[in-house]
């Protein structure tokens, strides 16, 4: 009876996994000779664990400057 209980544990344990879907959401904005503008954009990243979803969504971070323009990404987990 304890291994049959142990077991069901177990299995509940990993149905109950910390992996969820979790969704990104990035600002962008550009600022050139054109025009300036700024866009968001939401990106949905299934089954991860949030640690992994919030360096993902880090990693889209970017400051771009140049001589004619500007731009910017700056990304959070939702």
């Amino acid at each position: 009876m304890k291994k049959v209980i142990l077991v069901a544990a177990v299995v509940m344990l990993a149905l109950v996994s910390c992996k969820k879907d979790h969704t990104c959401s990035c600002t962008v904005t550009s600022n050139s000779i054109f025009g300036n503008f700024t866009i968001t954009t939401d990106t949905l990243y299934t089954n991860m664990n949030k640690s992994n979803a919030e360096d993902l969504c880090a990693s889209n971070n970017y400051n771009v400057t140049s001589a004619a323009a500007s731009g910017s990404a700056v990304c959070n987990l939702k």
